[in-house]
């Protein structure tokens, strides 16, 4: 799956976590269920907090 995966690219698969919050300063934000706002799953959105 090289090119597919474990990279940034037009095409590439991808899971992501939306936030309310910077993990990269405070790893908390990870931690509490009320800072997740969306999953992405890839191209779909298969959670929202709304």
């Amino acid at each position: 799956m090289a090119g597919s995966i474990g990279t940034l690219a037009v095409g590439a698969h991808a899971d992501l976590l939306v936030l309310e919050g910077d993990p990269t300063r405070d790893i908390g934000a990870l931690a509490e269920p009320k800072n997740l706002r969306y999953v992405v799953q890839g191209d779909e959105v298969v959670s929202t907090s709304a």
